[in-house]
């Protein structure tokens, strides 16, 4: 066994610009404290040029990924995503089997396609998966059904509410094994200082140190379980911005699901045809795209950026149709409806001058910026990682809706914005 006190390897697995995001507050502990070994393993869109090659952001911060694993994400067809799933778990299982490659652990955050290969590799070779963001319900995603199957092939839990906490333990999960830490996201939102807003300009290839206001941040991703209301809510977002002619659109690109190259391709053309006023762009980084929320009326459309993160600043979020459906949300956000008239009227509430000073004093449920202190501190506290692998499954009684036999960490709390 080794000493809780000696350095340990844990491979972390990044798939996009989102992801990696909100790992770095983790990444920065791991390195400030040296008793744990972050080894990343970079995938996914960040090696896609046509995803701006989002693995330059991580070299900027001073990182060397520790594997590079290209997936071939050329279009966004299922079957593409599926082969990527196959490449994915073959590159790792052929790594975990080298005895001097093998990592003690994988850590692995949210829900992307990419971790049912990740996942299945690690466990089928024996090496524990340390899971973030398990827990959650996002109804209109697949990504729902992948988040609940690898929390079933983790060994360890860090989750961000004690609801999802509780979710866990109705799904057998063994009581020790769930801690409740907050969302990383919001660690990024209280520690990162934001970027000047002359670079943000520069950024956005604006002429000038100030940006326009108002401004909204769009992002409009695939909605996995019902392709129909991916058009439909993707029509009403362009109605509805296309009559805002006072307003200015920051667009980001979409993520790699089925789905995604019609967003892509409308959104661009959205910007071209209003070039006035409209930018699209590949990726900010998570960096420059929390700081540009702080300066947006909104964040508008289905990310969860706009219910972990932009929450915090606080900014207000008009969150549309169903994909985000099933996340605890502050009073900050605007649910809507894939409906253009809706999407206006919300577009009006957020610039109204009493919602925005209602802002202020807004509370979410998230954490309070140290989700990443908590994470390390059980993982350091945990002298042999390899015996969580062995995990038994908790049968519990269901009684009126809710489990008995374990509520982690207490009730729920409601944290200030920072």
């Amino acid at each position: 066994m080794r000493p809780a006190s000696s350095s340990r390897n844990l491979a972390v697995l990044t798939s996009t610009r989102a992801d990696y995001g909100l790992w770095r507050p983790l990444l920065t502990v791991f390195e400030t404290r040296g008793t744990i070994t972050p080894q990343l393993v970079v995938t996914g869109t960040h090696l896609e040029a046509h995803h701006g090659r989002t693995i330059a952001e991580i070299r900027r911060d001073g990182r060397k990924p520790w594997r590079e694993i290209p997936l071939d994400l050329v279009d966004d067809a299922p079957a593409t995503a599926t082969r990527a799933i196959a490449r994915l778990a073959e590159a790792l299982g052929d790594l975990f089997a080298d005895p001097d490659a093998r990592p003690d652990a994988l850590a692995l955050l949210g829900d992307r396609f990419e971790l049912l290969g990740a996942a299945s590799a690690a466990l089928v070779a024996g090496i524990p998966i340390f899971h973030i963001h398990g827990g959650e319900v996002t109804e209109g995603a697949f990504d729902d059904a992948i988040r609940h199957a690898v929390s079933k092939m983790a060994a360890l839990h860090f989750v961000t509410t004690a609801a999802h906490g509780r979710r866990l333990l109705q799904m057998g999960e063994p009581e020790e094994r769930v801690h409740v830490v907050g969302a990383l996201g919001v660690d990024a939102i209280c520690k990162e200082p934001p970027l000047p807003e002359a670079a943000l300009c520069r950024m956005l290839g604006l002429a000038g140190s100030q940006l326009p206001r108002p401004l909204v941040v769009v992002t409009w991703h695939p909605v996995t379980r019902d392709r129909q209301a991916t058009r439909r809510g993707l029509e009403a977002l362009l109605t509805a911005l296309a009559g805002e002619t006072d307003l200015h659109v920051v667009w980001t690109a979409p993520n790699a699901d089925p789905g995604a190259d019609e967003i892509r391709t409308a959104a661009r053309e959205f910007a071209r045809r209003h070039a006035a006023r409209a930018v699209f762009l590949d990726s900010l980084g998570h960096r420059g795209y929390a700081s540009l929320l702080r300066h947006a009326v909104a964040v508008l459309g289905n990310s969860s950026s706009g219910i972990l993160e932009a929450p915090a600043i606080p900014t207000a979020t008009i969150d549309i149709g169903s994909r985000q459906q099933g996340r605890p949300k502050a009073a900050s956000v605007i649910s809507c409806p894939e409906d253009a008239t809706a999407i206006a009227a919300a577009l009006k509430q957020v610039r109204d001058p009493a919602f925005r000073a209602a802002l202020a004093g807004i509370s979410h449920p998230f954490g309070d910026g140290r989700a990443a202190e908590r994470i390390a501190d059980v993982l350091e506290g945990l002298p042999d990682w390899s015996a969580l692998v062995a995990k038994p499954f908790c049968d519990r009684i269901i009684e009126g809706g809710t489990t008995t036999g374990g509520n982690p960490e207490g009730e729920e709390v409601q944290w200030a914005a920072s």
